[in-house]
């Protein structure tokens, strides 16, 4: 009687496991390659795959620019400003982790010290702030090389990316 109701137990799962996936196989756009789905279909669409249009050894392009078309000589720009930026951003970054992984490890410490915790704080804030500020003046540089018709295709991105995501742009 115990084999039987292991074995009636067992089949009971695999025949309820089966079922599901069974009808999951034969649903129209869960084939591999299918289109968005229709409730899908009104969205807009992405920006490229990060490292659309790239060349080997280039700097991703900000995602304002996703969409616009650059001349070589504009991407060869964006790239020097990139690349001339990129030392300042990577120490901020690093002086912003470690201050913020100092503080956490005074947080579980035997020994806290606010004044400590403050100046950790402190530190950590002036490099994060120092970062955006820095991402802001790069931004403002790579939008001083673009045409005015490229401009208004990156104010028309803005535009539609603001009406999507509730007035907060998501292009930063």
């Amino acid at each position: 009687m115990k084999t039987f109701c292991s074995s009636l137990i067992r089949a009971l799962l695999a025949a309820s496991l089966a079922l599901p996936l069974a009808a999951l196989a034969g649903h129209p756009g869960l084939e591999r390659g299918a289109g968005p789905a229709p409730c899908e279909a009104s969205r807009p669409a992405p920006p490229p795959p990060f490292g659309a249009e790239m060349l080997p050894g280039d700097l991703p392009l900000p995602p304002f620019l996703h969409g616009v078309k650059l001349s070589e000589e504009q991407r060869d720009r964006i790239f020097a400003i990139q690349h001339e930026q990129s030392p300042l951003q990577r120490e901020n970054a690093k002086t912003a982790r470690k201050a913020l992984d100092e503080l956490r490890a005074l947080a579980f410490s035997d020994q806290y010290d606010d004044q400590k915790a403050q100046a950790l704080a402190a530190n950590g804030a002036r490099a994060i702030a120092a970062m955006a500020l820095q991402r802001v003046r790069t931004e403002q540089k790579i939008l001083a090389l673009l045409t005015s018709a490229q401009r208004t295709q990156v104010e028309q991105l803005k535009a539609r990316m603001d009406g999507h995501c509730g007035g907060d742009s998501a292009l930063r």
